[in-house]
């Protein structure tokens, strides 16, 4: 812009300077008219303006005539012509370079004005950037000290739990108490770090046994994670099954099963049922259950456990094969051997296809199809299996392992509920000697033998050997057990009904374990199966099969209902109300063990059922 104004401003000087040359001449002419001298004052002075502008005219001191005039003002007009393009181009020439400067201005703005944005751009990009690398850096200084924090609290624990391990207890619970003290200040009493203090000092309290201290504590705990974490959460679940654990210590298992249930079938969902957590829950549960005597929950939990192993496992896995004999167990225990046969055999097909005939897991499950075929009362197709696997026990683990000892005691019995009473006297025998020198006298294992051979020598006759036996048996039964475990009543009730076949000299033994029996069994199995007979007229062998019966041992009940029901029919009468209470028990038994044929023929009178009488010691699927 500055170029284009210079060369403006030069070619105004131009056009002024011809301009006034042109006035000169004119002027000139004009003095010629009136006769004024060239070389006058006049004439100098205008030759010095011309000078001034830059024309330059040629003065003489002569006068100039017209002819001379006119030269030089063709030649002035030539030079203001020429000045007129000289300045003209000089002003083209100027401009361009203005125009191009003009140009470059503009670029030169356009690339400050890009390098401006661009720089604005970056700056804002660096700031954002910046920001965020703050914002990034607080926030791992702050996970940095929620790391750190939880990374004390839990040195806090385990510096507590380090003093429990090598039996510190009392430090160890003051250690507890000051950091839940501590947490519950700084953090509150729901937080979740506190609660992990609380669970903590409740598991320690039940530890060492003060369940109802630890209780209130272990109630806190899962209530918290509840709302904290979920009901479903793993931590919440430990926390229900620990809970769970107390209040079945404190005997309230009713309260312990609905916590048991909700791990169980918790880990059954994401687990699965071959996981170990799964697996000891389950084992929680079954426990449970079964101390309270719930044989159809026991079933319903069964049902659920193989369902599971089907959809995760397959139909022919082993899982799913232990979860058959599980549920073939809770059948046979709940009284339905006849559902327990078809469980137990699906069982034995898959073991036998997976592992083949000669192993170990076959013959356990064939062990168990031969008592569900012996609750039934088919003894003839149990003896084979239980000779099997005798001799595989035998062949595998040698004569004297406990296994094999048991396996002993099995075909005894099966042998002696068919009235093969010589060729089981031999195996009883042996089973006991054996237990007796290997597990001690007192073991459950060599008691189960006792009261076999007890038995055994009573319908021999030989009621001098078989008291002392069953009296023995009796005894350890109740210290292990307890007076009022059913076990115990049992064999109080078995050991009435031998002293009374002693006479007289026993008759005052006899009554008096007779009626403990009787008082015990409303507490134990009253709930489950009701005595139907009267007090009056009840006897020692009725309130046996009930016992039996009530712990679902079909085919020892049995007969002592048979046995019942031919004395009471004799002494009361067929129509007598506790003969036919006697006659309906006896169904239910037949019924249940798949003997229908017979049952039915209970309905048809006493007298017609009397003309085949099936004794113990008939085989009944002849």
């Amino acid at each position: 812009m500055r170029a284009a104004g210079a060369a403006i401003g030069a070619a105004a000087v131009l056009l002024a300077g011809a301009a006034g040359a042109v006035a000169v001449v004119s002027r000139r002419r004009k003095d010629r008219e009136h006769g004024v001298a060239d070389g006058g004052a006049g004439s100098t002075k205008e030759a010095k303006q011309s000078v001034k502008g830059k024309v330059h005219v040629r003065a003489t001191p002569a006068a100039v005539t017209a002819a001379d005039s006119v030269a030089p003002l063709g030649a002035v007009a030539t030079g203001a012509q020429q000045a007129a393009a000289a300045a003209g181009a000089a002003v083209a020439a100027g401009a361009q370079p203005a125009v191009a400067a003009g140009a470059a201005v503009v670029e030169g703005a356009q690339q400050a004005g890009a390098a401006a944005a661009a720089g604005a751009a970056a700056g804002a990009q660096q700031a954002v950037a910046t920001r965020v690398a703050d914002a990034a850096a607080g926030e791992a200084a702050v996970a940095a000290g929620a790391a750190a924090a939880a990374a004390g609290a839990a040195a806090e624990l385990e510096a507590a739990l380090a003093l429990q391990r090598v039996g510190k207890v009392v430090e160890a619970e003051a250690m507890y108490r000051d950091i839940l003290s501590a947490r519950e200040a700084s953090l509150g009493p729901d937080h979740l770090d506190t609660l992990m203090a609380v669970n903590e000092l409740g598991g320690l309290l039940q530890a060492g046994g003060r369940l109802e201290e630890a209780e209130p504590l272990l109630q806190r705990s899962l209530k918290g994670k509840e709302a904290l974490l979920g009901p479903d959460d793993p931590a919440t679940i430990i926390g229900c099954e620990q809970l769970g654990a107390v209040l079945r210590g404190l005997g309230r298992g009713g309260e312990a099963i609905p916590l048991f249930t909700r791990g169980a079938h918790q880990k059954l969902a994401t687990l699965g049922p071959e996981h170990p957590a799964t697996q000891q829950s389950l084992q929680y549960l079954t426990a449970t259950l079964t101390e309270l005597d719930q044989p159809e929950e026991l079933v319903a939990l069964s049902e659920l456990v193989l369902s599971a192993c089907e959809a995760r496992m397959g139909p022919d896995n082993p899982g799913t094969a232990a979860a058959a004999t599980h549920l073939g167990r809770a059948l046979q225990d709940s009284g339905r051997p006849t559902e327990s046969e078809p469980q137990f055999r699906r069982a034995l097909a898959i073991v036998s296809k997976y592992f083949g005939d000669n192993h170990m897991a076959v013959v356990n499950v064939s062990i168990l199809l031969a008592s569900s075929l012996k609750a039934q009362g088919r003894f003839a197709e149990a003896l084979p299996l239980c000779r099997d696997a005798l001799a595989f026990r035998e062949a595998q683990l040698g004569d004297d392992h406990p296994n094999a000892l048991a396996s002993a005691n099995n075909l005894a019995a099966v042998l002696k509920a068919q009235g093969l009473l010589q060729a089981a006297a031999p195996l009883a025998a042996r089973a006991l000697a054996g237990c007796e020198a290997t597990l001690g006298p007192d073991h459950p294992g060599t008691l189960a033998c006792a009261v076999s051979m007890a038995d055994l020598l009573h319908r021999q006759g030989k009621l001098s050997e078989a008291e002392p036996l069953l009296a023995r048996a009796l005894a350890g039964y109740e210290a292990a057990l307890g007076a009022g475990d059913v076990r115990v009543l049992m064999l109080a009730c078995q050991l009435s009904m031998m002293l009374s076949e002693r006479g007289d000299e026993r008759a005052e033994e006899a009554a008096a374990l007779f009626e403990r029996t009787r008082a015990g069994y409303g507490t134990v199995c009253g709930c489950r199966l009701p005595l139907r007979v009267s007090a009056d007229n009840l006897t020692a062998g009725v309130l046996l099969a009930h016992l039996l019966h009530a712990q679902a041992r079909l085919d020892e009940a049995a007969p002592l209902y048979r046995a019942a029901l031919e004395r009471y029919a004799e002494s009361l009468g067929p129509e007598h109300d506790d003969t036919l209470a006697v006659v309906g028990l006896l169904r239910e038994v037949l019924v249940a063990q798949g003997r229908g044929g017979e049952a039915d023929a209970l309905e048809m009178g006493i007298s017609e059922w009397d003309a085949s009488p099936l004794g113990p010691e008939t085989d009944a699927s002849s």
